[in-house]
């Protein structure tokens, strides 16, 4: 008898240092508020410049440590590779959507690869592009697929109030890539 109460009593406790966590005054839930309807807005232009400051591809364990030695005094690694000063962009004006970014990976299609097709490069009209607010999450998700002379990409762009970015990229030819970055307002005069 003794023991369940004990074990009782240890729960309530729990439960209470769990509740007591720290809430969000009003002045922070209305930034909060404020930051994903200026982004809901941003999206809305479609006038988006992401900026890509770090890559993430999808290796396998070799590759990642083939990778590691070869940039091992670059301050990358085969998980992660800097990108910042490299002006790697996805811009979203209008209709059209344009992009070029390094790519760090495994081709999947021997003898695909030349030296014009070393990065992620496409600029065009989107396919099925498909914007999805979260309002429970506060972020935003942009999906499309776009084609370049040689290959399809499927694009899944999340978007977050602070102005950073997560893109991954998928291929048939290659293995998965995801970046991260910044978001900024662009000119919709300014040519793709």
């Amino acid at each position: 008898m003794k023991s369940s109460k004990f074990i009782i009593l240890k729960i309530l406790i729990l439960f209470l240092l769990f509740n007591c966590g720290g809430a969000k005054s009003e002045a922070e839930l209305a930034k909060e508020n404020r930051d994903y309807n200026n982004l809901k807005a941003l999206v809305d232009t479609k006038a988006i410049n992401f900026k890509a400051k770090a890559s993430f591809p999808m290796q396998s364990n070799a590759v990642v440590n083939v990778t590691t030695a070869l940039l091992r005094t670059t301050g990358s690694n085969g998980s992660r590779q800097d990108l910042t000063g490299n002006g790697d962009y996805i811009k979203v004006i209008k209709d059209s959507v344009s992009g070029d970014l390094a790519y760090f990976g495994e081709l999947r299609v021997a003898g695909y690869a030349s030296a014009n097709d070393a990065g992620i490069k496409f600029n065009g009209e989107p396919i099925n592009y498909v914007v999805l607010e979260n309002d429970k999450k506060k972020d935003v998700t942009i999906k499309f697929k776009i084609k370049n002379r040689n290959e399809q990409f499927d694009v899944v762009m999340v978007l977050f109030p602070n102005k950073s970015a997560n893109v991954s990229i998928y291929s048939a030819n290659r293995t998965g890539i995801r970046y991260s970055g910044t978001i900024e307002s662009v000119d919709v005069d300014e040519d793709l």
